[in-house]
C-alpha cells in the first residue's frame, strides 16, 4: 500500500507543483474516510477472530456479512458527502482555484469509489481476525503489481494525468475487493485453508 502512495507521489511531481498539492488533497479526503471505516473493520478483526478461534464459522460469517454491510452504507455516505460537499470540502484545504479545477478532474474517482474502499477496508479487518497474514500480503502486492503498476504505466506512455494516478489507485483497490470477495465466499464455506 505504502508502495503505491510512493510510487503515484513520484509521478505526481513530474507532473507539476499544483499536481502534487491537488493529489496530496485528494489522499487526505481518502485517508480520513478509510480511517473512520476502519473502526468497524477493527471490530471485524476482534470479534471475528474470537469466532474462527471458538470454531464458529456461522458467527462469523453472520458477523462479516453485517459489517460488511455498514461497511457499504459508510462508504455511501461518505460518497454523498463527497458529491455533495465537493467544494466545501476541497476550500478546507485551498481556495486557489487552479487546484481545485485539478481537483475536480479525479474528484468523480474518489465519490464513485467510496463504497467500494470502505468494503476493501472492512474486508482487512476480516483477514486480519481471521490470521490469514499470507493471503492479504499476496492480494496487497498482488493489487500492487497487477493492478496499479499497469494502469499507472499505461498512462504513463500515453497521456498521463493526475486522473491516470487515481485511476491506479481505485484499480488496486478493485484488485484487492475481487480477491477479498473470493477469500471470503470460500472460507466460509470451508473452502480455504490457510497457508494452502
Amino acid at each position: 500500500l505504502t508502495g503505491s502512495y510512493f510510487v503515484g507521489a513520484s509521478v505526481a511531481t513530474r507532473l507539476g507543483t499544483d499536481i502534487v498539492a491537488a493529489h496530496q488533497i485528494g489522499l487526505q479526503v481518502w485517508v480520513f474516510a478509510s480511517f473512520f471505516v476502519d473502526g468497524i473493520a477493527v471490530t471485524a478483526t476482534s470479534l471475528g477472530g474470537r469466532f474462527l478461534g471458538e470454531q464458529r464459522p456461522d458467527k462469523w460469517k453472520a458477523l462479516g456479512n453485517r459489517l460488511l454491510l455498514l461497511g457499504l452504507l459508510t462508504g455511501s455516505a461518505f460518497s454523498l458527502l463527497f458529491f455533495f460537499a465537493a467544494r466545501p470540502l476541497q476550500m478546507l484545504f485551498t481556495n486557489d482555484p487552479s487546484l481545485t479545477t485539478i481537483i475536480d478532474q479525479y474528484w468523480w474517482l474518489i465519490v464513485v469509489s467510496s463504497p467500494f474502499n470502505a468494503l476493501v477496508f472492512v474486508y482487512d479487518g476480516i483477514l486480519f481476525g481471521s490470521r490469514d497474514y499470507k493471503f492479504l500480503r499476496n492480494s496487497v502486492a498482488g493489487a500492487l503489481v497487477l493492478a496499479f503498476l499497469p494502469v499507472l504505466a499505461t498512462g504513463y506512455f500515453t497521456t498521463l494525468s493526475i486522473t491516470t494516478i487515481w485511476l491506479a489507485l481505485v484499480a488496486r483497490n478493485g484488485f484487492r475487493l475481487v480477491t477479498a470477495v473470493w477469500f471470503f465466499k470460500y472460507r466460509a464455506e470451508g473452502r480455504f485453508v490457510p497457508g494452502r
